[in-house]
C-alpha cells in the first residue's frame, strides 16, 4: 500500500480502477509534511499475469533461531518470516490483456510483492511530478499496449 499526496490520489481515483481503496490519512512530521493532505492507496487488485518461464522469483522463509537472533527476542517476534525476492519479473502480455481495462490500471502481480500502473496513469503522474505536486512515489515507464 502507498501513502500519497492528494494530487496523486486524485489521479488514481479519476481512472476508477478495480480493487483500489483510497483512504485519508495524516502524518505527524516535524519537517512540515504533516500539513499535506495525504491518502493511503490500498492495492487489493491482484492479477495472475506473471510469466513464470522468464521470471526469476525466489520465496524465502526465515525461522527464529535463538543462537542467531538471541534469546531476548519477544515471543510475538519469534514467528517465521516470509519474503519474496524478485531477480527478474516478466509479465505475460496475453494474460494481462485477458483482463478488462479497469483491472489493468493499478494491480499487484500474483505471487510477488510488485505492483504496476498503466501507462495512462504513469503519464498523469509524470505531469503532476513536473509541477512538484508528487511526493513519495517513484515510478518507471512500463507499457505493453494498454
Amino acid at each position: 500500500d502507498l501513502s500519497v499526496t492528494k494530487p496523486i490520489a486524485e489521479v488514481f481515483m479519476s481512472f476508477d480502477p478495480y480493487g483500489i481503496s483510497v483512504l485519508p490519512n495524516r502524518l505527524c512530521c516535524m519537517d512540515g509534511l504533516s500539513t499535506q493532505e495525504r491518502y493511503i492507496i490500498a492495492i487489493n487488485n491482484e492479477l495472475d499475469v506473471l510469466d513464470k518461464e522468464k521470471s526469476v522469483v525466489e520465496s524465502i522463509s526465515e525461522h527464529y533461531d535463538p543462537e542467531e537472533h538471541g534469546y531476548d527476542v519477544p515471543l510475538d517476534e519469534r514467528e517465521s518470516f516470509h519474503s519474496i525476492l524478485i531477480h527478474k519479473l516478466y509479465i505475460d502480455k496475453e494474460k494481462l490483456e485477458s483482463y478488462p481495462i479497469q483491472y489493468r490500471h493499478i494491480f499487484r502481480v500474483k505471487g510477488t510483492n510488485s505492483f504496476f500502473f498503466s501507462s495512462k496513469i504513469y503519464d498523469e503522474l509524470y505531469n503532476i511530478a513536473v509541477q512538484g505536486l508528487a511526493c513519495g512515489l517513484t515510478a518507471f515507464k512500463f507499457d505493453i499496449g494498454i
